[in-house]
């Protein structure tokens, strides 16, 4: 029986990495701190970085590693002081994938699954839903839907969707809309943590299907009953 380093089934291929001596011995005590040889370590923050880009269409998104370079480099976009999330410059708040991929789905399971795209329908009187992988709402992405391949959670979002749509307006209701749901969302991460009481958990479950959500009616402009879900896209 053969023993030692997995075969590689993925093909790949070499690549020459130059660095200062001042950034390799930084790559160097890093690597010794993880525990693994300095080539790995570089790779491992290469493709850490560049899937931590890739969309849902499989393409880099060019913006979100500009974004995750500025964190890394402290250049203003990390936030100096502890601060609520939603008040991050709105780069910040999008460059945490696997915040929004943890908790954006509990917003959409909480408002359940009744969202409809009023465009696609399915029959007389059907209109296809637009909901996430579990089946739930997927709220942002009803009001944002990709545009050319471009996600919502990109920046360069709302100037893609506003020249398609002629709406010079969308950016400010992309952003503030981004912003009102990383509150939601950062109150379900509070209520979550071990020691919350349950009554804790249902008023701020409450606060979100009520409140919450008739200020993000307001936000897009609707005027419907307050309890309904958002009935128009934005883009």
């Amino acid at each position: 029986m053969r023993t030692g380093r997995p075969r590689r089934i993925a093909p790949a291929r070499r690549f020459n990495l130059t660095l200062d001596e001042s950034d390799l011995a930084l790559l160097i005590a890093y690597s010794q701190q993880a525990g693994h040889p300095p080539t790995r370590v570089a790779g491992d923050l290469l493709r850490a970085i560049l899937r931590g880009a890739k969309g849902d269409n499989g393409q880099l998104d060019q913006a979100q590693v500009e974004a995750t370079l500025r964190l890394l480099r402290g250049e203003g976009d990390q936030p100096t002081r502890v601060e609520p999330r939603w008040e991050w410059p709105i780069e910040a708040i999008l460059a945490d994938r696997r915040w929004w991929d943890r908790w954006l789905p509990d917003l959409n399971e909480l408002l359940g699954r009744k969202l409809q795209d009023p465009k696609d329908t399915r029959g007389p009187g059907r209109r296809a839903p637009v909901r996430d992988r579990r089946g739930y709402a997927d709220l942002v992405e009803f009001l944002f839907p990709a545009c050319e391949g471009v996600s919502w959670r990109s920046p360069e979002y709302p100037h893609l969707a506003s020249a398609a749509s002629e709406d010079g307006d969308l950016y400010y209701a992309w952003e503030s809309v981004i912003r009102h749901v990383a509150t939601a969302l950062e109150a379900l991460e509070a209520v979550a943590q071990p020691g919350t009481s349950p009554g804790a958990r249902i008023l701020t479950q409450d606060q979100i299907t009520g409140p919450w959500l008739r200020t993000l009616k307001n936000l897009v402009g609707e005027v419907a009953r307050p309890t309904d879900l958002p009935q128009k896209r934005l883009a």
